[in-house]
C-alpha cells in the first residue's frame, strides 16, 4: 500500500463516504475499486502489443535486439 493525497470536491467525498458506509466498506476500498475499474475499461481490447521483427537475409531480429 502507498499513501497519497488527492484533492476532491467536498460534496464528492461526502457522497463517497456515504456510499462506502452503505456498502459496509471503507472510502479507500471504494476509491481503489473505482480506479481499478476505470483503468481496466480504458485499456484497448483485442490487440496485444508486440515488437516488430525484421528479416535481414536469414537473420531475424527484434527491434529490442538492435539496442543490446
Amino acid at each position: 500500500m502507498v499513501r497519497t493525497t488527492v484533492y476532491l470536491e467536498e460534496s464528492l467525498v461526502r457522497d463517497a463516504k456515504i456510499e462506502a458506509a452503505n456498502r459496509k466498506s471503507s472510502l479507500t476500498k471504494l476509491v481503489e475499486s473505482g480506479l481499478k475499474r476505470e483503468l481496466t475499461e480504458s485499456r484497448p481490447k483485442g490487440k496485444k502489443f508486440r515488437l516488430k521483427t525484421y528479416d535481414l537475409g536469414g537473420y531475424r531480429f527484434r527491434r529490442a535486439d538492435a539496442y543490446e
